[in-house]
């Protein structure tokens, strides 16, 4: 017996003594995240090196880059940069993208000024070909940052942004609050607009894509500039979170 508490001893020691496991291969390189609850999604980019965003997030949701994509950096950290013409991410299907009720996505960009003078320049898409039926859209449109859900009536939030410093990378979130019927928009943790939504999802979308960077698989509204982040929580952000996380994404 004093024998088999010696051996038990010395393999605890050896466990405490063990190196931590690094991440396996393919997981998004490690950054702060200040606000976790409720997250589905959180693309950053490959460890590995090549230019793709990774989910990092608890449902490990599986990527694809398309057309040009290169590495780049932003507030210190790697990104990808996207090329405004061929350059997007797919993402495989999963119920975890379908949200039809309270919603975040918060993305780590930093766009061309261009976008103040007009265009389309989608950061987060979810639909499919039917017209209409966009579950969620947030990006930029016609000299504006807006977040739109398609119930199928459209509801949008837009802020125009003009006055936006196009030096420096910035945090943008569209926040859904369901219950209050409530469409927000916020950057770098400060409300900037807000809006009415009511309502319900009238049409499936269960198996609709999530895109990064362009719309309809690659076909349209392709983003310029680059992405460091990417995230989708299941739930609104209090509004003390976007602070939070702005101030974490942008090593304030």
């Amino acid at each position: 017996l004093p024998i088999l508490f010696v051996v038990l001893a010395l393999a605890a020691g050896a466990r405490a003594q063990e190196p931590p496991v690094p991440p396996a291969a393919g997981s998004p390189e490690t950054v702060s995240a200040a606000v976790t609850e409720g997250l589905v999604l959180h693309l950053a980019p490959d460890p590995a090196g090549s230019a793709d965003l990774i989910d990092g997030g608890p449902n490990a949701i599986r990527s694809v880059a398309r057309g040009e994509l290169r590495r780049t950096e932003l507030a210190g950290r790697p990104a990808v940069e996207f090329d405004g013409q061929t350059g997007w991410i797919e993402l495989e299907p999963s119920p975890w993208l379908d949200r039809r009720g309270d919603l975040t996505v918060e993305v780590l960009a930093l766009p061309p000024a261009d976008v103040a003078t007009g265009g389309f320049f989608m950061m987060v898409w979810r639909g499919d070909e039917r017209g209409g039926c966009d579950p969620y859209t947030f990006g930029f449109n016609g000299g504006q940052l807006v977040f739109r859900r398609d119930l199928p009536k459209t509801f949008q939030v837009a802020w125009p942004v003009k006055s936006l410093d196009f030096s420096r990378p910035h945090v943008f979130a569209g926040v859904h609050r369901s219950y209050e019927e409530i469409l927000e928009l916020w950057v770098d943790g400060k409300k900037v607009g807000h809006g009415k939504i009511a309502g319900n999802f009238k049409y499936d979308s269960a198996g609709m894509l999530t895109q990064i960077g362009a719309m309809d698989s690659g076909r349209s509204q392709f983003f310029r500039g680059a992405i460091g982040q990417v995230k989708i929580f299941r739930r609104p952000l209090t509004p003390e979170e976007p602070a939070a996380d702005a101030a974490a994404l942008l090593g304030q």
